[in-house]
């Protein structure tokens, strides 16, 4: 174990980087997801294979939970293969021209070739000489129409050269027509067996958006549902990358971070770097309850920030007070069963079923309630978001509500 050199800049420095909170920086450690690494590394196997994988991977889950981490790592990992990797962004495939640029080649020299090994192989798809001989001078236009008619006999040719993983980030906003082109592809294309991997990562309502893709297959692709963090995985996040720089947690201060983080990522990671922010400040050699309450805090500055931002979505969408009536059901019991929620919708906001349902289905999607592989068990999203919105609601009640002459 390393000592603390807080007279060492440079000690300093890298202590003061290890916790980066913030959009898809990997984190020190990461805790908690072995059981996501193995199901991934399994598929990335079958591609160092030349084989097909079983299916696609989705992963999905509420912001600030990992899911961009986690694909991530996954990348970090294939960049060390002999796997060709195309990391895409639905603003990258607005429409499927551009979706098959992306699958293809951009390179004239490589798209040749690509295009005369499939005429000399064994698929015998309807593409004249001339195209690969003239495909330099083509106009834009008849190079689109090639790539889209012929598009997954060219990306079954191009991934038996190479092995090649896809992914899509933010995939709960592809346009449905690139999507549905996309999750077709895959499965056409891995049912020949050739080397082909897609992963797709969103927010929950991923589930919901394929499913409007009439493309049923989609639910048979490995779904990687990501919640918070157990509370061990949560004590390993926090305690091995500060006992590594030779920063030991005191039993107490440790267990007080861990409650206080809500097991959730991205509190985790704020935590860490403002608790090696305080290290460095009283220059303590251990993480002690003193060291806890000097950090609190910037913490709560930053907690009480991103809480204000997510009650003012949740205005903005008018589902304040839905959000309310769902926390109070959290009370006294850390899970509720969906159609209990919706009832209690139903009965103190005075709307229809449907209605309830499309509120909670929204809120779902946000992350402020969480169910993962298809259960109606509902647990909340971040619990103290919850006591936020709570708080927020009664204020209004005392202040702006009463003064506009309304009831809720």
């Amino acid at each position: 174990m390393k000592t603390p050199d807080f007279n060492n800049p440079d000690y300093c420095r890298r202590l003061g980087r290890l916790f980066r909170p913030g959009n898809g920086v990997i984190p020190p450690v990461m805790a908690g997801r072995e059981k996501e690494m193995d199901c991934m590394e399994g598929f990335l196997q079958d591609l160092l294979d030349k084989a097909a994988t079983p299916s696609d991977v989705i992963i999905h889950g509420p912001r600030g939970n990992g899911k961009t981490v986690l694909l991530e790592t996954f990348v970090k990992q294939a960049r060390n293969k002999d796997i060709d990797i195309l990391e895409i962004r639905p603003d990258d495939v607005e429409n499927v021209e551009k979706l098959a640029r992306h699958l293809l080649y951009k390179d004239d020299n490589k798209m040749i070739a690509l295009l005369k090994d499939v005429l000399r192989g064994s698929l015998r798809i309807e593409i004249p000489e001339a195209i690969a001989a003239e495909w330099k001078q083509m106009p834009d236009r008849d190079r689109n129409k090639a790539r889209i008619e012929h598009l997954a006999p060219l990306l079954e040719t191009r991934c038996r050269k190479k092995a090649l993983l896809v992914t899509v980030d933010e995939a709960h906003t592809l346009k449905f027509d690139t999507g549905r082109r996309l999750l077709n592809l895959s499965e056409r294309v891995r049912k020949t067996g050739t080397p082909f991997m897609l992963v797709l990562s969103g927010t929950p309502n991923l589930e919901n958006h394929l499913g409007l893709m009439n493309v049923t297959f989609w639910s048979r692709a490995e779904i990687l549902g990501l919640g918070r963090l157990t509370p061990e995985a949560t004590r390993q996040a926090l305690a091995e990358p500060l006992l590594g720089m030779g920063l030991p947690f005191n039993e107490k201060a440790l267990g007080t971070v861990v409650k206080e983080s809500q097991c959730y990522p991205f509190f985790i990671q704020v935590w860490g770097k403002t608790l090696a922010e305080a290290l460095v400040q009283k220059r303590s050699a251990e993480i002690t309850p003193n060291i806890v309450e000097a950090a609190r805090d910037q913490v709560e500055a930053r907690r009480n920030h991103y809480y204000g931002e997510r009650y003012n979505e949740f205005r903005k969408q008018r589902l304040a007070p839905a959000a309310g009536i769902v926390a109070d059901k959290f009370i006294h019991q850390e899970t509720v069963h969906y159609d209990i929620l919706s009832r209690a919708l139903v009965d103190q906001l005075n709307i229809k079923a449907d209605k309830a349902d499309e509120s909670l289905d929204v809120l779902h999607g946000l992350g402020y309630v969480w169910r993962q592989g298809g259960s109606q068990i509902c647990e909340p999203g971040i619990p103290s978001l919850m006591d936020h919105v709570k708080q927020e609601l009664k204020t209004a009640r005392q202040t702006v509500w009463p003064a506009r002459g309304q009831d809720q």
